[in-house]
């Protein structure tokens, strides 16, 4: 599960364990406040009304 509270997400675990915070800017350095989270298998959207949808890797996916 993600959830965001101001410009942090925090992710959970099935017993509802927090595994991790990360904070969220946009590129540019801006604060990213999350109004939706869509997650995927190899990337999280999240968009913030005015600022846009922005696109990460899922912090908790290794790369190959």
């Amino acid at each position: 599960m993600w959830i965001a509270l101001h410009n942090t997400l925090l992710h959970f675990d099935q017993e509802g364990n927090r595994r991790a915070s990360y904070k969220i800017y946009t590129p540019e350095g801006a604060r990213l406040e999350a109004t939706t989270i869509l997650v995927e298998a190899d990337r999280l959207l999240i968009g913030e009304d005015p600022l846009g949808i922005y696109e990460f890797s899922r912090p908790d996916k290794k790369t190959q």
